[in-house]
């Protein structure tokens, strides 16, 4: 619901006044133009109003629909790159005006990664990251010393685009994490660090890998921090991943499969279809037989993939 509509419902659902809503905040007439859509507010004004109506800012703006990532301008953008993955025409079109963007602010920059990634993952050649990309992303972060949330999404993304040498300054800078910013910073965050023990294992660099797994563990002990239960039960896969890749234990490799088998009970089919191809790729290359409840899963995905293909 849009806010100034929620304002009004709220309001007569409260059996709150105008007089009361708008006294020593704004005048009659500019609360009667915010209710009915004429007018922006401001912030400090929608913060005043839900302590009129006796509600939490924090509920109101998710109420209104204003802190869902699909309601904002890049939000939109990347839902939209997402979707293009199955028609790479689409992407490249929109690539060429991201591009061009990608320097006006850190959204752009994160599209600008983000649709290369895609296409990585493709096996399409969108963009070829260069060493002066590399000198252009130093220079982008050269000045800065407190970090958001897209930092870590560019981060978490920059993996499926270049050599993590090229961009290991920027781990310098980001981790450790001291402290939760909300769960927005704290889920990009745990993206990055997922998607970074991911490759490290995918490399083998095990000691890097597990400089990450070392990190979550610090994210835990942080008070008020967000875990996400989804990636505390991805992160907990790779463990069992790179215990079995370091002692050939195939109980840990058992329990990985567990998990993966969780995440199918709890329908989460594309995070299952990711974890099962990736399980039967790392029998296939550590030369020993499939359960056969992954290989049919791995067979699903690979049905799935082809369409998109």
């Amino acid at each position: 619901m849009e806010y100034n509509k929620l304002l009004k419902y709220l309001r007569n659902e409260l059996n709150v006044k105008q007089i009361d809503m708008y006294s020593g905040v704004t005048s009659k007439s500019s609360y009667k133009k915010i209710e009915s859509g004429e007018k922006q507010a401001t912030i400090e004004e929608l913060i005043a109003f839900s302590n009129k109506l006796g509600i939490r800012f924090s509920e109101f703006l998710a109420r209104a629909d204003l802190t869902k990532l699909d309601t904002s301008f890049f939000g939109k953008q990347k839902s939209e790159i997402v979707s293009s993955a199955s028609d790479f025409s689409i992407l490249k079109n929109k690539f060429d005006q991201i591009y061009s963007l990608r320097l006006t602010n850190l959204q752009y920059y994160s599209l600008f990664i983000i649709a290369i990634a895609i296409a990585n993952s493709l096996g399409k050649e969108l963009y070829q990251f260069s060493p002066k990309d590399v000198k252009e992303l130093k220079q982008l972060y050269s000045k800065r010393h407190h970090f958001l949330g897209i930092d870590y999404e560019i981060f978490a993304n920059l993996f499926f685009v270049t050599e993590p040498t090229n961009f290991d300054f920027l781990y310098e800078k980001l981790f450790p994490v001291n402290k939760s910013q909300g769960e927005v910073h704290d889920n990009a965050v745990q993206l990055a660090v997922k998607n970074a023990i991911s490759v490290f294992l995918e490399r083998k660099e095990f000691k890097s890998a597990l400089m990450y797994f070392e990190e979550f563990n610090n994210l835990k002990t942080l008070n008020n921090f967000v875990i996400n239960g989804y990636t505390n039960l991805e992160i907990l896969y790779l463990r069992h991943l790179f215990n079995f890749l370091n002692d050939r234990n195939i109980e840990e490799y058992l329990k990985a499969i567990n998990i993966v088998n969780l995440f199918n009970d709890l329908g989460e089919y594309d995070i299952r279809d990711s974890l099962a191809k990736e399980v039967s790729e790392i029998a296939k290359k550590e030369n020993f037989e499939v359960p056969d409840s992954v290989s049919l899963i791995t067979d699903k995905f690979d049905t799935k993939r082809s369409k998109l293909s």
